[in-house]
């Protein structure tokens, strides 16, 4: 992380553990804090001397720093339920079982907003709100490198003292940044919090390099990216990514312009389960646990087909944990869009392992992070990336228990 000038910051500002949240630039009146890259490709916070007034602001509102983990009314062990939408073309289009979708439906439909990271045109993640139905499409499935929530939580205000219903999506971290924002408007009832079981954020620059070997190798420009493709299944979920080309200089048909790779197979997805390119805090992550810090948590449930075969067809299912009363109502209004069977929590988790702890840091991160700009990422993969904890923990249990 760059070096902040001297007799500028308060003294616990900004903090080694920063999750990049973005409270402390939402909360800044001067504009005084902005976001930059460091050499990892993260975003951290810094602070302009001339602009900032020491008002301490910033570091008040830093999860953090002042550990946000359970900020208001949520349940030590939330009701817990394995569910499907309903309507299998959303569904399929998701990267689990579509709740996502069914929640924010219902907010659309009563008036409200829903923010949540979508990829914008030059590939890059932004946070962004939307008041139609229609425009789900933008915030729905998995995206695996850090959104930037820009100045998002300053509109979500702007919409709760507008009396609005605001369903507001994220990482956990993400989640305790807004409410850092809020403060004690964090309570307002019109506010749906929905966070989801995180493995980690790994790095843009990572995600940046891996579209760059993509358009080198194939000849093309990347035009869309789909983490969570399940054309091979939702089990061994696909990366797929969408190419344009030049007509004029080449002649390529449909099979040409996507490309998928399993889980195992394509190099970012690689990275980031081998946690070689995770962000810091995330190996220290202080809400891999429970009680969640959300209304509602949204998760795949690895092992349905063990404790709930009737379930699984390999098309994706959600876990869905309400944490708060306000979840719990929303989960009531959306039973006519979805199935749902209730489940016992401590069976639901036992093979997703980020519900209850973050990931180690791998052993070769930092030599991966110094060689990043000099190596491919397929020498860089076959030089540390071997198949490591998580394949060993997860994917060893899934094979026995699921066929």
């Amino acid at each position: 992380m760059k070096t902040l000038k001297d007799g500028i910051k308060p003294a616990c500002f900004p903090p080694d553990n920063c999750c990049g949240c973005f409270a402390c630039v939402n909360i800044c009146t001067q504009n005084a804090v902005s976001m930059e890259e460091n050499t990892e490709g993260f975003l951290y916070p810094q602070i302009n001397r001339e602009l900032c007034k020491q008002c301490g602001h910033c570091e008040t509102v830093c999860p953090s720093v002042n550990n946000m983990q359970n900020p208001y009314n949520i349940s030590q062990k939330p009701d817990a339920y394995a569910a499907v939408h309903c309507d299998e073309k959303i569904r399929e289009k998701s990267s689990s079982g579509g709740l996502f979708s069914a929640l924010s439906a219902m907010i659309l439909w009563d008036g409200g907003i829903v923010f949540g990271a979508a990829i914008e045109n030059d590939l890059s993640l932004l946070h962004i709100g939307i008041n139609k139905v229609e425009d789900l499409w933008k915030l729905r499935g998995s995206k695996y490198y850090q959104s930037s929530i820009n100045y998002a939580y300053q509109q979500v205000k702007r919409e709760l003292l507008s009396d609005r219903k605001v369903l507001f999506s994220g990482t956990p971290c993400q989640i305790a940044g807004l409410y850092g924002f809020l403060g004690k408007k964090k309570s307002n009832p019109n506010l749906i919090t929905v966070d989801v079981i995180c493995h980690g954020v790994p790095s843009p620059k990572v995600f940046r390099k891996y579209i760059e070997e993509c358009e080198s190798d194939r000849r093309g420009k990347v035009t869309q990216v789909f983490f969570r493709d399940k054309i091979s299944g939702w089990k061994s979920y696909s990366m797929t990514t969408v190419m344009e080309y030049d007509s004029q200089k080449t002649v390529f048909d449909d099979r040409n312009q996507r490309c998928s790779m399993t889980l195992h197979q394509d190099p970012f997805l690689r990275v980031f389960l081998q946690d070689i390119c995770l962000r810091p805090s995330c190996h220290e992550c202080i809400y891999a646990r429970f009680p969640r810090v959300a209304d509602i948590t949204l998760a795949d449930y690895w092992g349905v087909a063990y404790v709930h075969p009737e379930m699984d067809d390999d098309r994706g299912t959600s876990l869905v944990l309400l944490n708060s009363q306000k979840g719990r109502l929303l989960w009531d209004n959306i039973q006519d869009t979805v199935k749902a069977v209730s489940t016992d929590l401590d069976e639901a988790v036992q093979y997703n392992p980020s519900a209850y702890s973050s990931h180690a840091p791998h052993k070769d991160r930092d030599v991966f992070f110094n060689e990043l700009d000099a190596e491919p990422l397929s020498i860089l993969i076959g030089r540390y990336c071997k198949k490591g904890p998580f394949f060993k923990r997860i994917f060893r249990k899934l094979k026995k228990h699921l066929g």
